[in-house]
C-alpha cells in the first residue's frame, strides 16, 4: 500500500505536499494522476527473531560506553573483517542522506539497489562500503543496541550474530 506523506515541517523528501495542497493532491491521486516512488528496505534478523523492516537504516551500537568494542563483519558468509569501532550503520539509498550521511559516507542514488556499510567511530580507518544487497553478518564482542530508522530499540548480548539483509517488501510512496 502506498503512504501518501505530508510534508509538516523539515526536508520532507518523501513528503513532499504542504497540508495546504493535500486535499487537491487527493484529488489528483484519486484521477490517477500521480508517481509511485519505490524504496527499498532492509531487515535484520538475531537468532530467530526478525525485526521490522527499515526503510533508512539499522545501527548497530555499543550498550555500555566504557571501551569501544570489536565487531566482526561479514558480506555473503565470507571471511569477516576484525574492527575496533563504537558501532556500525547499515543503510538503504533512502537512509543514506540522514544518519550516515552525517557520519561522513557518501550518497546512494535513490534509484541504485545497494545497500551501504558505515563504521562509527573506528579504531583503525575504514571507510563506507556500498555494496550490491547482499547479506550482512555482524557480531560484537559487547552488548548491543539494534536502532531500526532511529524509532525501535532492541538490545541484544554479545556475541549474538545480527543478519541485515534486503527486505523482500519495497515501501511505495
Amino acid at each position: 500500500i502506498p503512504v501518501f506523506g505530508i510534508n509538516m515541517g523539515g526536508r520532507g523528501l518523501l513528503a513532499e505536499v504542504p497540508p495546504q495542497n493535500a486535499e487537491k493532491a487527493i484529488e489528483s491521486i484519486a484521477k490517477g494522476k500521480y508517481t509511485l516512488d519505490k524504496r527499498m528496505r532492509i531487515v535484520a534478523k538475531v537468532k530467530r527473531k526478525v525485526l521490522p523492516p527499515a526503510l533508512n537504516e539499522i545501527y548497530i551500537d555499543r550498550l555500555t560506553k566504557l571501551r569501544a568494542p570489536t565487531y566482526k563483519i561479514a558480506v555473503d558468509q565470507k571471511t569477516p573483517i576484525s574492527q575496533r569501532m563504537d558501532g556500525v550503520i547499515v543503510s538503504t539509498p533512502t537512509g543514506s542522506t540522514g544518519h550516515t550521511l552525517s557520519f561522513g559516507s557518501s550518497v546512494i542514488h535513490e534509484n541504485m539497489e545497494a545497500m551501504m556499510l558505515t563504521p562509527v567511530a573506528p579504531i583503525s580507518r575504514m571507510p563506507s562500503i556500498i555494496l550490491p544487497p547482499s547479506q550482512i553478518t555482524i557480531e560484537s564482542t559487547d552488548n548491543s543496541s539494534v536502532l531500526m530508522d532511529g524509532q525501535l530499540d532492541f538490545p541484544f548480548r554479545a556475541g549474538n550474530k545480527i543478519v541485515i539483509s534486503k527486505y523482500s517488501k519495497d515501501a511505495f510512496f
